[in-house]
């Protein structure tokens, strides 16, 4: 299969990208960026492909369009992929099935993302999966398991806890769910369980993230 596009493709995806923008219309920039991602990556330049579909999934997120943001997330899962980044690649995938509401299979694939991240070694890579995996846990009710998991990412990805002075925004996406999950447990409940994941080794967690759901 040959990608040919057209020459002018991207003056005019870049042209739509920022009148877009300039008008509010986050979902036409958002697909303006898609182009642009697609033909920098077609061209060679993994790197801006990145970029620029990492700036359409921050579009996307802010304006509250979960779907749009899950294609970005594929998008970018794909780019990962072929640049050999297939931890971040599986991380992505599972990302984009928990935000579009498949928990099974987000489930299925953040473990296998967990296993990629343990064999490179990537401690904050495996604190990115417990963030996902944490959410999971809440919207499956398995709210203790997610309490424990967002507890050991807030350790591995430090600077990340949900009362810091500058919560992150991985934390701050998931507002929704600590609610939640505080909610089910009370304020007690959900900081003994925070704190006892914050106490566990990366394989105790690791644990949690392989017995905390139905297989």
């Amino acid at each position: 299969l040959t990608f040919t596009w057209d020459p002018l493709a991207p003056s005019l995806a870049t042209i739509a990208r920022h009148a877009a923008a300039h008008l509010g219309d986050y979902r036409t920039a958002a697909s303006a960026l898609v182009i642009l991602g697609v033909v920098a990556w077609y061209r060679g330049d993994g790197a801006r492909a990145q970029a620029l579909h990492e700036e359409g999934l921050t579009l996307c997120r802010n304006n509250g369009d979960e779907w749009s943001a899950a294609k970005s997330m594929i998008n970018l899962a794909d780019v990962a992929e072929g640049l050999g980044q297939y931890e971040k690649a599986a991380s992505l995938l599972a990302d984009a099935l928990r935000t579009s509401g498949d928990l099974p299979q987000a489930v299925v694939q953040y473990r296998h993302a967990l296993a990629e991240f343990a064999d490179a070694d990537d401690r904050r890579g495996a604190g990115q999966v417990f963030l996902g995996l944490g959410s999971v846990m809440a919207r499956m009710g398995h709210f203790e398991s997610g309490a424990k998991l967002l507890g050991a990412a807030s350790v591995l990805r430090p600077g990340e806890e949900p009362g810091s002075v500058e919560p992150s925004r991985a934390i701050a996406n998931l507002k929704d769910d600590l609610d939640t999950i505080r909610g089910a447990l009370g304020d007690e409940g959900f900081t003994a369980a925070w704190d006892a994941g914050g106490a566990l080794s990366l394989d105790a967690a690791g644990q949690v993230a392989l017995s905390s759901a139905p297989q």
